[in-house]
């Protein structure tokens, strides 16, 4: 039986996606936790727009990208709306130290927010591997 998502709200403050840059997605570093998150994804008034017209190869590629994904696809006040599930590896850390003893512990690291996945949480990126 499949374990219910965790909502992204539920999470502590400090947690953070973690990855690697060479792409492995074994578990990135020792502190890092497999775990189901669950989000809402919205896109704006104007994007959602691009859903509804159609005639055009970019647009109808669009909502197929919209569509093969998620489920619960509807709209609410004008923006497209669904619902996003997906495993990913987690990191709590709750201070500039903690964030600092990771960075010694793991080598270089990116820190970045991730507006395309997982509800736009922020990211640390272990940098191993070099990336444009």
């Amino acid at each position: 039986m499949k374990k219910k998502a965790t909502p992204v709200g539920a999470l502590p403050a400090g947690t953070f996606v973690c990855s690697r840059a060479s792409g492995d997605y074994a578990r990135p570093c020792k502190e890092a936790v497999s775990k189901e998150i669950s989000w809402v994804h919205r896109l704006n008034p104007e994007n959602t727009e691009r859903l509804h017209t159609h005639g055009s190869e970019c647009n109808d590629a669009y909502k197929e990208w919209w569509l093969r994904e998620g489920s619960g696809h509807r709209e609410e006040a004008g923006c497209a709306v669904r619902d996003m599930s997906e495993a990913v590896w987690l990191v709590t850390l709750r201070s500039l130290p903690e964030l600092m003893d990771f960075i010694c512990k793991n080598g270089e690291v990116v820190i970045y927010r991730n507006h395309d996945r997982v509800a736009g949480l922020p990211a640390l990126m272990i940098y191993d591997s070099y990336i444009e």
